[in-house]
């Protein structure tokens, strides 16, 4: 069997390496396309929604020691997740609210509140919130510091 020397293996070797980065493109672009059909997923339609029915909000009524968030007015997705972390839907920067800190799902014609793990705790109406519970009613949410109402607007 005849010895490979130097110069017939690179050609071997850049092939190997076009082969490796091609598969590197192909697996980052099936990993975009995952992450993007994940995002559309959880997006609620257009149809869905409707322009007549009703709107919900979350308003800020009191904070412990932190006025500048009383009174601000947050539309709710029917998936809105609340913390300090920039990229959740709801942010509310006061450091006593964790980076994750809660989920507010509209299922079934109600709103359902999850607890993601909050250091400072979520509450319904005083009670502390641990797995996904309805709402049903509920007269206050607070989340750490920050309690709030939800809010229903119906237009015409």
């Amino acid at each position: 069997m005849p010895e490979l020397g130097l110069d017939d293996t690179w050609p071997l070797i850049l092939l190997g390496l076009r082969i490796a980065i091609a598969a590197a493109l192909y697996l980052f672009l099936l990993n975009a396309f995952r992450a993007l059909r994940a995002e559309l997923r959880n997006r609620p339609s257009a149809g869905a929604a409707g322009d007549a029915g009703p709107r919900f909000w979350l308003e800020v009524v009191r904070c412990e020691g932190e006025d500048a968030l009383v009174g601000r007015v947050y539309p709710l997705d029917s998936v809105t997740l609340i913390g300090r972390d920039p990229t959740s839907t709801i942010v509310l920067p006061d450091a006593r609210v964790s980076s994750h800190h809660a989920r507010l799902v509209r299922r079934d014609g109600g709103w359902w509140i999850e607890d993601l793990g909050a250091t400072n705790g979520t509450f319904v109406d005083e009670r502390r919130v641990g797995g996904p519970e309805p709402l049903n009613g509920a007269r206050e949410v607070r989340f750490g510091p920050v309690v709030a109402r939800l809010r229903r607007e119906v237009r015409a």
